[in-house]
Protein backbone atom coordinates (compact mmCIF):
# COMPACT_ATOMS: atom_id res chain seq x y z
CA UNK A 1 0.00 0.00 0.00
CA UNK A 2 2.92 2.33 0.62
CA UNK A 3 4.06 2.21 -2.98
CA UNK A 4 0.50 2.75 -4.25
CA UNK A 5 0.15 5.76 -1.96
CA UNK A 6 3.41 7.14 -3.31
CA UNK A 7 2.29 6.69 -6.92
CA UNK A 8 -1.09 8.32 -6.29
CA UNK A 9 -0.09 11.20 -4.03
CA UNK A 10 3.51 12.16 -4.70
CA UNK A 11 4.11 10.89 -8.23
CA UNK A 12 0.72 12.01 -9.57
CA UNK A 13 -1.45 14.40 -7.55
CA UNK A 14 1.56 16.38 -6.28
CA UNK A 15 2.97 16.64 -9.79
CA UNK A 16 2.09 20.00 -11.37
CA UNK A 17 2.59 18.58 -14.87
CA UNK A 18 -0.23 16.10 -14.24
CA UNK A 19 -2.58 18.97 -13.38
CA UNK A 20 -1.41 21.16 -16.25
CA UNK A 21 -1.42 18.57 -19.03
CA UNK A 22 -4.25 16.50 -17.56
CA UNK A 23 -6.89 18.75 -16.00
CA UNK A 24 -6.18 22.23 -17.39
CA UNK A 25 -5.37 21.06 -20.93
CA UNK A 26 -8.63 19.08 -21.04
CA UNK A 27 -10.67 21.99 -19.70
CA UNK A 28 -9.08 24.35 -22.23
CA UNK A 29 -10.40 22.22 -25.10
CA UNK A 30 -13.79 21.78 -23.45
CA UNK A 31 -14.12 25.57 -23.17
CA UNK A 32 -13.36 25.86 -26.89
CA UNK A 33 -15.87 23.08 -27.58
CA UNK A 34 -18.55 24.89 -25.60
CA UNK A 35 -18.12 28.46 -26.84
CA UNK A 36 -16.39 28.22 -30.23
CA UNK A 37 -17.07 24.86 -31.87
CA UNK A 38 -20.86 25.02 -31.30
CA UNK A 39 -21.37 28.14 -33.39
CA UNK A 40 -23.52 27.77 -36.50
CA UNK A 41 -24.91 24.31 -35.72
CA UNK A 42 -27.65 22.97 -38.01
CA UNK A 43 -29.31 20.44 -35.69
CA UNK A 44 -32.94 21.51 -35.32
CA UNK A 45 -34.59 18.30 -34.12
CA UNK A 46 -33.35 16.03 -31.35
CA UNK A 47 -31.31 18.87 -29.82
CA UNK A 48 -31.28 17.28 -26.37
CA UNK A 49 -29.94 13.98 -27.70
CA UNK A 50 -27.31 15.77 -29.80
CA UNK A 51 -26.23 17.91 -26.82
CA UNK A 52 -25.85 14.84 -24.61
CA UNK A 53 -23.85 13.11 -27.35
CA UNK A 54 -21.64 16.19 -27.72
CA UNK A 55 -21.05 16.31 -23.96
CA UNK A 56 -20.23 12.61 -23.92
CA UNK A 57 -17.76 13.03 -26.79
CA UNK A 58 -15.73 15.66 -24.96
CA UNK A 59 -15.82 13.95 -21.57
CA UNK A 60 -14.63 10.80 -23.33
CA UNK A 61 -11.79 12.73 -24.96
CA UNK A 62 -10.62 14.02 -21.56
CA UNK A 63 -11.07 10.70 -19.73
CA UNK A 64 -9.08 8.69 -22.28
CA UNK A 65 -6.41 11.36 -22.82
CA UNK A 66 -5.46 11.81 -19.13
CA UNK A 67 -4.01 8.31 -18.53
CA UNK A 68 -1.66 8.78 -21.49
CA UNK A 69 -0.17 11.78 -19.68
CA UNK A 70 0.16 9.84 -16.44
CA UNK A 71 2.01 7.11 -18.32
CA UNK A 72 4.81 9.53 -19.19
CA UNK A 73 5.68 10.13 -15.54
CA UNK A 74 5.23 6.50 -14.54
CA UNK A 75 7.41 5.34 -17.43
CA UNK A 76 10.30 7.53 -16.26
CA UNK A 77 9.93 6.05 -12.77
CA UNK A 78 10.12 2.53 -14.20
CA UNK A 79 13.20 3.23 -16.31
CA UNK A 80 15.08 4.96 -13.48
CA UNK A 81 14.30 2.09 -11.08
CA UNK A 82 15.91 -0.65 -13.14
CA UNK A 83 18.59 -1.06 -10.48
CA UNK A 84 16.21 -1.52 -7.55
CA UNK A 85 13.55 -3.77 -9.08
CA UNK A 86 15.78 -6.83 -9.82
CA UNK A 87 17.31 -6.57 -6.34
CA UNK A 88 13.97 -6.51 -4.51
CA UNK A 89 12.60 -9.35 -6.64
CA UNK A 90 15.62 -11.57 -5.97
CA UNK A 91 16.41 -10.70 -2.35
CA UNK A 92 13.25 -9.01 -1.06
CA UNK A 93 9.54 -9.70 -0.98
CA UNK A 94 8.64 -7.93 -4.20
CA UNK A 95 6.52 -10.07 -6.51
CA UNK A 96 6.07 -9.12 -10.18
CA UNK A 97 2.28 -9.38 -9.97
CA UNK A 98 2.17 -7.23 -6.85
CA UNK A 99 4.41 -4.64 -8.45
CA UNK A 100 2.26 -4.70 -11.58
CA UNK A 101 -0.96 -4.40 -9.58
CA UNK A 102 0.39 -1.32 -7.79
CA UNK A 103 0.67 0.56 -11.07
CA UNK A 104 -2.76 -0.67 -12.21
CA UNK A 105 -4.44 0.48 -8.99
CA UNK A 106 -2.62 3.82 -8.99
CA UNK A 107 -3.49 4.48 -12.64
CA UNK A 108 -7.18 3.77 -12.01
CA UNK A 109 -7.33 5.82 -8.80
CA UNK A 110 -5.62 8.91 -10.22
CA UNK A 111 -7.56 8.75 -13.49
CA UNK A 112 -10.89 8.58 -11.63
CA UNK A 113 -9.93 11.50 -9.39
CA UNK A 114 -8.84 13.72 -12.28
CA UNK A 115 -11.83 12.66 -14.41
CA UNK A 116 -14.23 13.54 -11.57
CA UNK A 117 -12.72 17.03 -11.33
CA UNK A 118 -12.89 17.60 -15.08
CA UNK A 119 -16.47 16.26 -15.36
CA UNK A 120 -17.68 18.43 -12.45
CA UNK A 121 -16.33 21.53 -14.19
CA UNK A 122 -17.01 20.55 -17.81
CA UNK A 123 -20.78 20.04 -17.54
CA UNK A 124 -21.61 23.61 -16.37
CA UNK A 125 -19.07 25.01 -18.86
CA UNK A 126 -20.72 23.13 -21.72
CA UNK A 127 -24.22 24.14 -20.58
CA UNK A 128 -23.18 27.78 -20.49
CA UNK A 129 -21.48 27.63 -23.89
CA UNK A 130 -24.36 25.86 -25.63
CA UNK A 131 -26.93 28.32 -24.31
CA UNK A 132 -24.66 31.24 -25.18
CA UNK A 133 -24.63 30.05 -28.80
CA UNK A 134 -28.39 29.57 -28.96
CA UNK A 135 -28.60 25.85 -28.21
CA UNK A 136 -31.01 26.05 -25.30
CA UNK A 137 -30.69 22.94 -23.13
CA UNK A 138 -30.85 22.28 -19.40
CA UNK A 139 -27.98 21.04 -17.26
CA UNK A 140 -29.91 17.82 -16.77
CA UNK A 141 -29.91 17.12 -20.50
CA UNK A 142 -26.09 17.02 -20.41
CA UNK A 143 -25.92 14.46 -17.61
CA UNK A 144 -25.71 10.69 -18.17
CA UNK A 145 -28.98 9.10 -19.27
CA UNK A 146 -29.43 7.37 -15.87
CA UNK A 147 -27.61 6.56 -12.64
CA UNK A 148 -26.76 3.13 -14.05
CA UNK A 149 -25.26 4.74 -17.16
CA UNK A 150 -23.24 7.10 -14.94
CA UNK A 151 -21.78 4.13 -13.05
CA UNK A 152 -21.14 2.38 -16.34
CA UNK A 153 -19.27 5.43 -17.62
CA UNK A 154 -17.07 5.40 -14.51
CA UNK A 155 -16.47 1.68 -15.03
CA UNK A 156 -15.32 2.22 -18.62
CA UNK A 157 -12.97 5.00 -17.46
CA UNK A 158 -11.45 2.52 -15.00
CA UNK A 159 -11.21 -0.18 -17.69
CA UNK A 160 -9.41 2.25 -20.00
CA UNK A 161 -6.97 3.15 -17.19
CA UNK A 162 -6.20 -0.55 -16.67
CA UNK A 163 -5.58 -0.98 -20.40
CA UNK A 164 -3.24 2.03 -20.44
CA UNK A 165 -1.32 0.68 -17.45
CA UNK A 166 -0.98 -2.70 -19.18
CA UNK A 167 0.22 -1.02 -22.36
CA UNK A 168 2.75 1.02 -20.37
CA UNK A 169 4.91 -2.01 -19.60
CA UNK A 170 5.12 -2.90 -23.27
CA UNK A 171 6.33 0.64 -23.97
CA UNK A 172 8.70 0.21 -21.01
CA UNK A 173 10.30 -2.77 -22.76
CA UNK A 174 10.92 -0.61 -25.82
CA UNK A 175 12.39 2.12 -23.62
CA UNK A 176 14.84 -0.36 -22.10
CA UNK A 177 15.99 -1.34 -25.57
CA UNK A 178 16.46 2.31 -26.61
CA UNK A 179 17.11 4.20 -23.35
CA UNK A 180 18.55 7.27 -25.09
CA UNK A 181 15.19 7.80 -26.82
CA UNK A 182 12.97 7.49 -23.74
CA UNK A 183 11.59 11.03 -24.16
CA UNK A 184 10.16 10.15 -27.57
CA UNK A 185 9.11 6.64 -26.56
CA UNK A 186 7.23 7.83 -23.47
CA UNK A 187 4.80 9.78 -25.65
CA UNK A 188 3.97 6.89 -28.01
CA UNK A 189 0.65 6.05 -26.23
CA UNK A 190 -0.37 9.71 -26.39
CA UNK A 191 0.46 9.87 -30.09
CA UNK A 192 -1.55 6.69 -30.69
CA UNK A 193 -4.49 8.14 -28.77
CA UNK A 194 -4.61 11.29 -30.89
CA UNK A 195 -4.19 9.34 -34.14
CA UNK A 196 -7.03 6.94 -33.37
CA UNK A 197 -9.20 9.66 -31.84
CA UNK A 198 -9.15 11.81 -34.97
CA UNK A 199 -9.58 8.75 -37.21
CA UNK A 200 -12.66 7.92 -35.16
CA UNK A 201 -13.89 11.52 -35.03
CA UNK A 202 -13.67 12.26 -38.75
CA UNK A 203 -14.15 8.80 -40.18
CA UNK A 204 -16.00 5.53 -39.75
CA UNK A 205 -14.33 2.56 -38.07
CA UNK A 206 -15.09 -0.93 -39.50
CA UNK A 207 -17.29 -2.98 -37.19
CA UNK A 208 -14.73 -5.78 -37.05
CA UNK A 209 -12.05 -3.38 -35.79
CA UNK A 210 -14.02 -1.92 -32.88
CA UNK A 211 -13.50 -4.86 -30.47
CA UNK A 212 -9.91 -5.42 -31.61
CA UNK A 213 -8.60 -1.85 -31.19
CA UNK A 214 -9.22 -0.58 -27.63
CA UNK A 215 -8.05 2.91 -28.60
CA UNK A 216 -11.29 3.35 -30.57
CA UNK A 217 -13.47 0.70 -28.94
CA UNK A 218 -13.20 2.27 -25.49
CA UNK A 219 -13.89 5.73 -26.90
CA UNK A 220 -17.12 4.49 -28.43
CA UNK A 221 -18.03 2.46 -25.35
CA UNK A 222 -17.70 5.54 -23.13
CA UNK A 223 -19.93 7.60 -25.41
CA UNK A 224 -22.61 4.91 -25.72
CA UNK A 225 -22.59 4.26 -21.97
CA UNK A 226 -22.90 7.96 -21.13
CA UNK A 227 -25.78 8.49 -23.55
CA UNK A 228 -27.54 5.24 -22.71
CA UNK A 229 -27.33 4.01 -26.31
CA UNK A 230 -27.58 0.40 -27.38
CA UNK A 231 -24.26 -0.63 -28.87
CA UNK A 232 -20.96 1.09 -29.56
CA UNK A 233 -21.08 3.57 -32.49
CA UNK A 234 -18.70 3.18 -35.39
CA UNK A 235 -18.66 6.96 -35.90
CA UNK A 236 -17.97 9.55 -33.21
CA UNK A 237 -18.94 12.70 -35.11
CA UNK A 238 -22.49 13.98 -34.72
CA UNK A 239 -24.01 14.00 -38.21
CA UNK A 240 -27.23 15.56 -39.42
CA UNK A 241 -29.00 15.65 -42.77
CA UNK A 242 -30.11 18.72 -44.71
CA UNK A 243 -33.31 18.90 -42.68
CA UNK A 244 -31.40 19.08 -39.40
CA UNK A 245 -32.26 15.57 -38.19
CA UNK A 246 -29.66 13.66 -36.17
CA UNK A 247 -28.34 10.58 -38.02
CA UNK A 248 -27.47 7.61 -35.82
CA UNK A 249 -24.39 5.57 -36.90
CA UNK A 250 -24.14 1.78 -37.04
CA UNK A 251 -23.10 0.03 -33.82
CA UNK A 252 -21.43 -3.08 -32.44
CA UNK A 253 -22.41 -4.86 -29.17
CA UNK A 254 -20.80 -3.37 -26.07
CA UNK A 255 -19.78 -6.77 -24.70
CA UNK A 256 -17.52 -7.33 -27.70
CA UNK A 257 -15.53 -4.18 -26.91
CA UNK A 258 -15.28 -5.13 -23.22
CA UNK A 259 -14.19 -8.67 -24.09
CA UNK A 260 -11.64 -7.43 -26.62
CA UNK A 261 -10.15 -4.96 -24.14
CA UNK A 262 -9.96 -7.55 -21.36
CA UNK A 263 -8.20 -9.94 -23.75
CA UNK A 264 -5.61 -7.24 -24.48
CA UNK A 265 -5.17 -6.56 -20.74
CA UNK A 266 -4.60 -10.26 -19.99
CA UNK A 267 -2.07 -10.62 -22.82
CA UNK A 268 -0.22 -7.44 -21.89
CA UNK A 269 -0.24 -8.35 -18.18
CA UNK A 270 1.35 -11.73 -18.96
CA UNK A 271 4.01 -10.00 -21.05
CA UNK A 272 4.53 -7.45 -18.28
CA UNK A 273 5.34 -10.18 -15.73
CA UNK A 274 7.98 -11.53 -18.09
CA UNK A 275 9.35 -8.03 -18.62
CA UNK A 276 9.58 -7.33 -14.87
CA UNK A 277 11.33 -10.65 -14.23
CA UNK A 278 13.96 -9.86 -16.87
CA UNK A 279 14.68 -6.21 -16.13
CA UNK A 280 18.35 -5.32 -16.59
CA UNK A 281 20.02 -2.37 -14.92
CA UNK A 282 20.44 0.74 -17.05
CA UNK A 283 22.79 3.48 -15.77
CA UNK A 284 21.05 6.86 -15.32
CA UNK A 285 23.82 8.45 -17.36
CA UNK A 286 22.89 6.26 -20.33
CA UNK A 287 19.23 7.20 -20.02
CA UNK A 288 20.12 10.90 -19.92
CA UNK A 289 22.27 10.45 -23.01
CA UNK A 290 25.52 11.28 -21.17
CA UNK A 291 27.26 8.06 -22.24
Amino acid sequence: MGFIRYLVLRASLANKNVWYWGVFFSLFWIILAAYIFTRGGNIQYGVIDAAKQYMADWLTFASVYMPTGLMVGYLYMLVYSTGAIPYFIRFGRLKPLKYLASYYIAMVAVTLILAAIVIAMAIPIMWSGLNYNGVHVSVGSLLPASAVDALGFVGVIALNAVFMAALMFLVFLLALRLPKHITRIAFIPMYLFFIFYFLYLYGSIPKAAMPLVPFVGLLGLMVSTYTGSNGVPTELMINSNSNGYFIAPSTVPAWQVVAGTLAWVIILAALSVLIINNIKYKPPELIRGEI
